[in-house]
């Protein structure tokens, strides 16, 4: 099941586990069961930044599904760009195999922690 309800709640979720704060205008999809929040931020017609965590197993396709189609559907983007710390490689690796491509690094991006950068177009997609 997933949830757009409880925007203050999933804010909370995703900022603790993250250690950082989102913009105002961000924008929550949970998934309830296991549980696990997106987040997506900086949307500017054409991009929107996303992140994401949550228990194992809450990825799943039916969620992906949903997720691709507010996007790429929903905000007409014609792409989606992920910052990953570099120091969680699980985490890099899912996104390789959810269909994103390493662009770059921001070194000391956060917290003096690389971060790495991923992006998938919307042709790229194939979730949708």
């Amino acid at each position: 099941m997933i949830d757009i309800e409880n925007q203050a709640m999933h804010r909370a979720y995703l900022e603790k586990r993250l250690g950082c704060t989102l913009a105002p205008d961000a924008q929550f999809i949970a998934h309830v069961e296991p549980y696990g929040v997106v987040g997506f931020e900086r949307w500017n017609g054409d991009d929107v930044e996303l992140h994401y965590t949550g228990e194992r197993g809450f990825l799943t396709r039916g969620f992906l599904r949903s997720l691709a189609r507010y996007v790429f559907v929903q905000l007409g983007c014609e792409r989606v760009t992920g910052r990953i710390p570099a120091d969680r490689p699980l985490a890099a690796a899912l996104g390789k195999r959810l269909g994103f491509t390493h662009e770059g690094t921001l070194r000391r991006g956060h917290n003096g922690n690389d971060i790495l950068i991923f992006g998938m177009l919307k042709e790229e997609c194939r979730w949708l």
